[in-house]
C-alpha cells in the first residue's frame, strides 16, 4: 500500500563494505566482492547487529549455501540476546534431507518444535531467499517466494537483536 512505500528499513546491508553494524561473535567472516562470507566449519558461527529491532517486522535474507559441513545450515535470529537465547529461522541442506525451520533457544537449550519444520528442496550453491513476517507471536516464512509456514512462536517475545549465523 501507500504506507509501505514510506517504510525505512531498520537494517539494510548489501555487504559491499564492512559495516560497524555487525559484531562478530564467532566464526571467520569476511567481506568479499559484495558478499559476506563465513568460511569456518563449526557451530553457530554468528554475527549480530548492534541495534534492537522492532517487535513487529519483516526481514529478507539472501544467501548461497556452500558445500563443506554436515548440516549446511544457514540462518538468522531475532530477539537475539546471546547464543543461548533467541528466536531462529534457518534452512538446512544436508545430503539426506533439506528443510526450512523455525526454532528457539531458551536459557541455552535449543528447542526444535515439530510444527516449525517444513521439508523442502534446497540445492547447495544456489541462491536462497528467506522472508519472514513477525507480528507478536505470529511468524510467517516464505522460501524463494513460496509461502512455507505459518507458525506461533511458543516462547515469549523479548527485546533483542538481529543475527546471521551458519552451522
Amino acid at each position: 500500500g501507500a504506507e509501505a512505500a514510506n517504510v525505512v528499513p531498520v537494517l539494510h546491508d548489501d555487504f559491499q563494505l564492512r559495516s560497524d553494524v555487525w559484531n562478530v561473535v564467532s566464526g571467520v567472516w569476511s567481506w568479499q566482492d559484495g558478499r559476506l562470507l563465513e568460511s569456518s566449519v563449526g557451530s553457530f558461527a554468528t554475527v549480530v547487529a548492534n541495534t534492537v529491532h522492532p517487535r513487529n517486522f519483516q526481514a529478507r535474507v539472501r544467501y548461497r549455501t556452500l558445500q563443506p559441513g554436515t548440516y549446511r545450515s544457514v540462518g538468522f535470529s531475532f530477539d537475539y540476546i546471546d547464543n543461548g537465547n533467541s528466536q531462529d529461522i534457518y534452512t538446512s541442506s544436508s545430503d539426506a534431507v533439506q528443510t526450512v525451520q523455525a526454532f528457539h533457544r531458551d536459557k541455552g537449550q535449543q528447542v526444535y518444535p515439530q510444527p516449525g519444520i517444513v521439508k523442502t528442496k534446497i540445492s547447495v550453491g544456489e541462491v536462497t531467499t528467506v522472508e519472514i513476517t513477525v507480528r507478536d507471536q505470529q511468524l510467517t516464512i516464505a522460501l524463494n517466494g513460496e509461502h512455507m509456514l505459518d507458525y506461533t512462536v511458543p516462547v515469549a517475545r523479548r527485546d533483542g537483536k538481529f543475527a546471521l549465523w551458519v552451522h
